[in-house]
C-alpha cells in the first residue's frame, strides 16, 4: 500500500521544475529543495493569489498548494538563513503574509524589518548590521538598541520590548543618540523585567540630548507605572514646552512630570539628569521607589540630578519613597496656587534628600506635611520662602560630617515647624533670613541642639502658640529683635544657651511663654532677659503677662 502512494507522488527538484510536470487535479508532488521544498497538492480549478509560500505558482500558473500545517516559514519565501545571504525580501514577503512565529536566524538589510519583530515570537531572530534581534525572548544574550539609528524614536524602542522577555544573563541597554527628541506622549514601558534593562543617553554631557516634553495634557516624560521599574535611567535633559509660561505662571492642565513612578515601582537613575521647566521634576507615588543619589559626596552641596522652573515640587514623595542626594531644586513656583517646593515628602512618604540643594524657590526648599518624612542632612537651602518648613510632617536636617546644613537669606523663615509638625536641626547654621532663624508654633517641636542662628530680621529663635524648642549649645546673634524668644503658651529649653548682640533682648518671654535653662550666657544685647530669671522657689514669680525664666531644668 505504502509503495502504492509512493508511486503516485511526483518528485522534482526545485519549485523552478514543476513546469515540466503533466499533473492532474489533487495530485500529490514533492520538492525536494531544502529551502523552500515540502509536500504540495496541485490544483487544477482553483482561482487564488499565489504568495509563494504556502500557495505556489509555477510558470504555467498551475496552482500549488503547500500541505504542511504549520507556521510559515521564510524558506517558503526564497530566504537562506545562513548569515551571509541577503534575506530582506524573503523575510519582508513573510511577514506580508502573516509570519509570526520566526525559526532561524536571517541577514537583513531594512531596519524596517526589526521594528516589526516586536510582534513576533518564536526562537529566531534577525541580522541588522552584525546584530541578531531575537524574535521572542532575549536569551543569556547582551544587546543594544541604538536610538535612532535603528529605531527612530525612544518610544519605539521601549516598546519593542513590551511583550519579550529578559531571561538568564541577559539584559539591554537602549541608547539614545546626542540629538532633540520629541517627546509628545509618555515613553511608558510595559516589559516585565525592568531590573536587566537600561536607558542611557549622553551619560557625560546630558545636554546633548535633549528631550522636549509637550506639557500639555498633563503629559510625563518617563512613566512607570504597576510594579514596571527600570536598572538605569540616565543621560539626558528633559526640557518642557507649552506649559511654563513665565516665572511662576503655568498653562493649565501641564502638570506632568519628568519622571514619574506610580504604583510599586523601582527606578533607579543616574545623576546626568537636568529638567526644566516640567510640573514636576521627580515624581515617585502610591509605593514606589526612585533612586538617583551622587555616588560619592566630596564635601559639597549639590553636584546630583538638577531640576529648574518646575511648578508645585521639583522633587516629590507621594505616599512613597525617592532617594535623591545631591540634588539640586531651583525656581520651583506656581504663584496663583501658592505652590514652589523643592523638596517635598506628602501623605506619608519619604524623601533622602542628604547634600542637596534649594534656591529660590516660591514656597519651601525642603519641606514635610501631612506626615510625610523629608530627610536633609547637610543641606544648602537659600533665598527660597521658607528654607525648611514641616507643616505636620517631620524634617530631619541635621549637619552631616563635613556639610553643614545651612539655611540662609530666605524671604521669610529659616526652619519653620507648624501645625504639630518636627524638625531635628542639629548643628545646624540659620543666617540673614527676613523672618525668624528658628521657630516652632501651634505645637509643632524643633530640636535645636548645636545650633547658631545669626543676622535674622526677627528672632533667632522663637517657640510660639504651645510650641517646643528643645537643645543644648544652641547660640543666638546679631538678631535684629531677641536671640531667644518664647511666647502664647509655648516652651523654649536648653543647657548651656548663647546671646550675644541681638538688638532687643537677649532672652524673652511673654503671655505665657516660659523658659527653662541651666548656663544661659551672653553679652552685648540691648537687654539681657526679660522676665529676668530665677531659681525657682515659693516665691517664684510670673511677669509678662504669665511667662517666666527658669535656671532650674
Amino acid at each position: 500500500m505504502l509503495t502504492e502512494i509512493l508511486q503516485d507522488i511526483h518528485t522534482v527538484a526545485d519549485i523552478s521544475a514543476l513546469n515540466s510536470l503533466t499533473l492532474n487535479d489533487q495530485d500529490i508532488v514533492f520538492v525536494k529543495d531544502q529551502h523552500s521544498g515540502g509536500i504540495f497538492v496541485y490544483k487544477a480549478n482553483l482561482n487564488v493569489s499565489p504568495d509563494q509560500g504556502r500557495i505556489i505558482a509555477d510558470t504555467n500558473n498551475r496552482i500549488f498548494i503547500r500541505l504542511e500545517q504549520t507556521a510559515l516559514h521564510p524558506t517558503w519565501y526564497g530566504a537562506i538563513g545562513d548569515g551571509v545571504a541577503d534575506d530582506t525580501s524573503a523575510i519582508q514577503s513573510w511577514f506580508n503574509h502573516g509570519g509570526r512565529i520566526l525559526e532561524g536566524s536571517y541577514k537583513v538589510t531594512d531596519v524596517n524589518l526589526i521594528l516589526n519583530l516586536r510582534i513576533t515570537s518564536g526562537n529566531g531572530g534577525l541580522f541588522y548590521k552584525n546584530i541578531l534581534y531575537p524574535a521572542g525572548n532575549i536569551v543569556n544574550q547582551f544587546i543594544q538598541l541604538p536610538v535612532p539609528s535603528v529605531f527612530p524614536t525612544i518610544h519605539d524602542a521601549v516598546e519593542w520590548l513590551d511583550i519579550k522577555r529578559v531571561v538568564g544573563s541577559g539584559g539591554v541597554d537602549i541608547l539614545i543618540a546626542d540629538g532633540t527628541y520629541a517627546i509628545n506622549h509618555p515613553i511608558q514601558p510595559k516589559w516585565l523585567d525592568g531590573q536587566l534593562i537600561s536607558i542611557r543617553g549622553n551619560e557625560s554631557q546630558p545636554n546633548r540630548v535633549i528631550l522636549n516634553l509637550d506639557n500639555t495634557n498633563n503629559n510625563d516624560c518617563f512613566l512607570f507605572t504597576s510594579g514596571v521599574g527600570i536598572s538605569w535611567l540616565n543621560g539626558f535633559q528633559i526640557q518642557g514646552v507649552n506649559g511654563w509660561v513665565s516665572q511662576g505662571v503655568w498653562n493649565t492642565q501641564c502638570y506632568g512630570a519628568g519622571i514619574r513612578a506610580v504604583g510599586g515601582c523601582n527606578v533607579k537613575c543616574g545623576i546626568a539628569i537636568m529638567i526644566d521647566k516640567v510640573y514636576y521634576g521627580i515624581r515617585s507615588m502610591q509605593g514606589s521607589t526612585i533612586h538617583a543619589n551622587v555616588s560619592e559626596y566630596d564635601g559639597s552641596q549639590g553636584g546630583g540630578v538638577k531640576v529648574t522652573n518646575a511648578g508645585d515640587v521639583a522633587f516629590h514623595a507621594y505616599n512613597a519613597a525617592l532617594e535623591c542626594m545631591g540634588a539640586e531644586a531651583y525656581y520651583t513656583g506656581h504663584t496663583s496656587e501658592g505652590l514652589g517646593f523643592g523638596f517635598c515628602a506628602e501623605a506619608g512618604g519619604m524623601i533622602i534628600c542628604e547634600y542637596a540643594k534649594a534656591v529660590g524657590n516660591e514656597k519651601a526648599g525642603f519641606y514635610a506635611l501631612s506626615n510625610g518624612t523629608t530627610w536633609a542632612h547637610g543641606v544648602d537651602s537659600n533665598n527660597n520662602q521658607y528654607g525648611v518648613l514641616a507643616w505636620g510632617g517631620s524634617v530631619e536636617c541635621n549637619s552631616l560630617g563635613k556639610a553643614i546644613t545651612t539655611i540662609y537669606q530666605n524671604k521669610s523663615h529659616g526652619i519653620y515647624a507648624t501645625k504639630r509638625g518636627f524638625i531635628g536641626a542639629n548643628g545646624a547654621l540659620a543666617s540673614e533670613n527676613s523672618g525668624c532663624g528658628f521657630i516652632a508654633n501651634t505645637s509643632s517641636f524643633i530640636d535645636m541642639t548645636d545650633t547658631v542662628s545669626t543676622k535674622n530680621t526677627l528672632h533667632g529663635y522663637s517657640a510660639e502658640t504651645n510650641a517646643t524648642l528643645d537643645g543644648d549649645n544652641a547660640r543666638a546673634e546679631n538678631n535684629v529683635i531677641n536671640g531667644f524668644n518664647a511666647q502664647s503658651g509655648a516652651v523654649l529649653q536648653g543647657q548651656n544657651l548663647s546671646a550675644n548682640s541681638n538688638q532687643a533682648n537677649g532672652y524673652y518671654a511673654r503671655t505665657g511663654g516660659c523658659m527653662f535653662t541651666i548656663g544661659m550666657a551672653g553679652i552685648n544685647n540691648g537687654n539681657f532677659s526679660s522676665p529676668q530669671p530665677q531659681i525657682e522657689t515659693d516665691t517664684f514669680k510670673i511677669e509678662n503677662m504669665g511667662s517666666f525664666i527658669s535656671l532650674s531644668p
